[in-house]
């Protein structure tokens, strides 16, 4: 069976035709006013923020944009990155173990680098500094000098660790007017969270924009339906030797499921979050013949399942027409109506209710809604609690999917 998955796995992931590369167009101004139109070769919707980046002119010529040589470059329908200089806080704004670097004291160092622009409201616009240390936010209005908007963690006399929420206070001055006038921003920004995705809120609604940001990348909510070959044994210690030479027969049955993909909204959405239900049910049958005697017992085990998993994916191999992707993710299994079956007969049992494992998915995702998938659970799933013996229940599945939502 993982021969043939393998094999159904490799045919589909091969018969993906890859296009040529996407290129991608926008333009930069230099530092006297010049604008020039480029294409980008090596443009990938950065995490970080980019300290140069190569550019290919329309008579073929390269160069190379540094925020010494470039006052702003734009990739068309993606991106604006404006240069400029500015000082940043770098101290953490995530909790970690170490408190003697969660000083009270700013840290802070001279940059000279892109900030990418997000959005702005009343003539504030909102930049972002994204490095491996820290991300940083600032805003900026007409006539007036970029502003960081300051926000880290520090620990008290007294050990706590605390936010220092200066940011806050920032927005309520440069926003006074709009928040004086409507009460719900106020309440917004007492609760406003150093992100992103939150900050970008905040402006929208200051601007009177009350409608959520269309994301570049959807969400996608999937069904599923496949099938799932489950394979059993039993396993004891010495003094079930005879027992643990029991062969059981494989089994197949249906799988039905849900599954929901949130995609980052940089990189090209290669990275994404997954949230997977899915049942299916096992029923392997052994003989077990007596030692020193004919004496033959027919066993019979088997359960339903439900799987819950939440994890990360990403897509390994992205085209127009498909991507590939792979999923590890953390599972809860709930065994429903587990039996034990000594001679088709009912036997008391020490059944497994709930039990976790580590999901391995893989699978090619088109453009027009469908998709093929494989599952893997990586550890065996002890479906008894017997004290001497495991009684472990493996299952390879393969299916596909449909989008029934993007949103």
């Amino acid at each position: 069976m993982k021969k043939y998955l393998l094999l159904t796995l490799c045919a589909a992931v091969c018969s993906i035709v890859v296009p040529a590369q996407t290129s991608f167009h926008g333009y930069f101004i230099s530092p006297n006013g010049d604008t020039t139109r480029v294409s980008y070769p090596d443009y990938k919707q950065w995490n970080f923020n980019p300290q140069q980046i190569t550019v290919q002119t329309g008579d073929g010529k390269t160069e190379v944009l540094t925020p010494e040589n470039t006052r702003e470059f734009v990739i068309d329908g993606y991106d604006t990155y404006v240069s400029r200089r500015f000082s940043r806080i770098t101290n953490p704004i995530t909790s970690i173990n170490d408190f003697r670097v969660l000083s009270p004291d700013d840290s802070v160092e001279q940059v000279h680098g892109f900030l990418l622009y997000m959005t702005q409201a009343k003539g504030v616009r909102l930049y972002k500094y994204n490095d491996k240390r820290r991300e940083n936010f600032f805003i900026e209005k007409e006539g007036e000098p970029l502003s960081e908007l300051k926000f880290k963690i520090h620990v008290t006399d007294d050990l706590q660790a605390v936010d220092d929420n200066r940011y806050k206070q920032q927005l309520q001055v440069a926003f006074r007017e709009s928040i004086s006038a409507n009460p719900s921003l106020q309440h917004r920004l007492n609760r406003l969270e150093y992100k992103e995705e939150k900050l970008e809120a905040f402006m929208r609604q200051v601007e009177g924009n009350k409608a959520a940001k269309k994301k570049m990348y959807p969400a996608e909510l999937l069904v599923l339906g496949g099938v799932a070959y489950s394979s059993f044994e039993v396993k004891g210690s010495e003094m079930s030797t005879a027992s643990s030479e029991t062969t059981y027969d494989p089994s197949v049955s249906p799988v039905l499921g849900i599954a929901y993909f949130d995609y980052s909204q940089r990189n090209f959405a290669k990275n994404f979050f997954l949230l997977q239900l899915k049942w299916y049910r096992y029923q392997n049958n052994g003989v077990y013949t007596y030692p020193y005697s004919s004496q033959k017992t027919k066993i019979t085990y088997e359960s339903h399942l439900a799987n819950l998993s939440v994890g990360l994916g990403r897509n390994f191999v992205q085209t127009p027409a498909a991507s590939f992707y792979v999923v590890v993710a953390p599972t809860a299994l709930l065994l429903l109506n587990t039996k034990e079956i000594y001679n088709e007969k009912d036997v008391a049992s020490r059944a497994t209710f709930f039990t976790y494992n580590i999901l391995l998915q893989t699978g090619v995702r088109f453009k027009n809604k469908l998709g093929i998938w494989a599952h893997y659970n990586v550890l065996p799933i002890d479906v008894q609690k017997y004290v001497f013996f495991q009684h472990n229940h493996r299952s390879i599945q393969v299916g596909v999917d449909w989008t029934l939502k993007r949103k």
